[in-house]
Parts: structure tokens; sequence; C-alpha cells
């Protein structure tokens, strides 16, 4: 493939993921692993992480870090997910120090740290149970709930989230019972 035809394909790439993108992305698009390298050398591509890039010619934002977090497992997609979801779409009071990922419960690291600020949790999301904001893999607003639930954020909170998540359209009449019955049915609040 052509340099400049390569770097416009992992242009592309990465201008749907908010300037990142994964070699195995590029290399399924036809570029070769060896153009990622030379692209990296020639200042045009950052690797940031095994296998893990970022095209210097689209500026960082607001969701460049989620979606290093969700690129970041090698191998694996991560979603956003927990407090993360409901902080990204202003459901609750709840204001996450740190970016959570679900990784699969099968994935290991391997010596590879996550990026500063992301909190991994190994869950298995089935298809049914995941969505994307602003193109950012993730769970759904009543997975991301009963997580939190789990994940002990007190019962005044999960109850804010699943009135705002029914009120901004995120769930259905049905999962708001459901959610209000698994999880605050046996709390006196």
């Amino acid at each position: 493939m052509a340099r400049y035809v390569a770097y416009d394909t992992v242009h592309a790439i990465a201008t749907e993921q908010h300037g990142l993108l994964k070699a195995t992305q590029a290399t399924a698009a036809g570029v070769a692993p060896k153009s990622l390298v030379a692209m990296a050398a020639r200042g045009r591509l950052e690797r940031i992480g095994h296998g893990l890039y970022r095209d210097l010619r689209i500026p960082e934002s607001r969701w460049t870090p989620y979606m290093h977090a969700a690129l970041w497992p090698f191998g694996a997609v991560g979603f956003l997910c927990g407090e993360t979801v409901l902080g990204l779409l202003d459901l609750s009071d709840v204001n996450p120090a740190a970016i959570h990922i679900a990784v699969p419960t099968d994935f290991r690291a391997r010596r590879r740290l996550p990026p500063p600020g992301v909190v991994v949790h190994h869950a298995d999301v089935p298809p049914e149970e995941r969505m994307a904001i602003e193109g950012i893999p993730a769970t759904t607003v009543a997975r991301a709930i009963r997580d939190c639930a789990q994940w002990q954020l007190g019962p005044a909170l999960v109850r804010r989230a699943i009135e705002d998540a029914r009120t901004g359209g995120w769930i259905t009449d049905s999962e708001q019972r459901d959610l209000h019955g698994d999880l605050l049915g046996a709390r006196s609040l």
C-alpha cells in the first residue's frame, strides 16, 4: 500500500475513534505493521501502548481518554461501565475519579498496566448489554446501574440514577421497575 494511501486509511480509522487506533484495525484495513512504525518515526502517529497509536493530526478531545481506555486491552475490547457510564450521561450525582472499563473474564494484561486513571473490572458483557457513547464501547445504562449497586454505590445515588435514566429515556418502564425491585426493594430508604 502506498505511503499516503496507508496514512489516509489510518487517519480515517482514527477520525472515527477520537484520534486513536489499534494496529490490528490498521492491519485489517490493509496497512502493513511496518508502515505504522514508519508513520510513528516520521511523527505522524504516536505509539501510546502495545499495538495502540494516536494520530497526531487529530486533536485530543474530552472523549480521547475514554477511547484510550476502551482500546487499551490488547486482543480484547474494553467497555466503559459503572460510574463512568452514569457520569458521562449525567445520571445521578456520581463523579467518578477514574475511568471504569469491563474486560472479558479471561483477559490477562500480561505486564501491561492500564492507562493512568483506569480501573479494570473482569466481566463478560453480552451483546444485549452493550451500547456506545460517542462511538466508545460501553455497557447499557441498566447494566451500569446494576454494576454500581454491586460495587456499593449508595442507595440514594442508585435510586437517583434509575430515575434520571428513565427520565432521559435510557431505560424503559419495565427496566425501571426491575431495577427498583432488584436493587432497592430489600433496602429501606
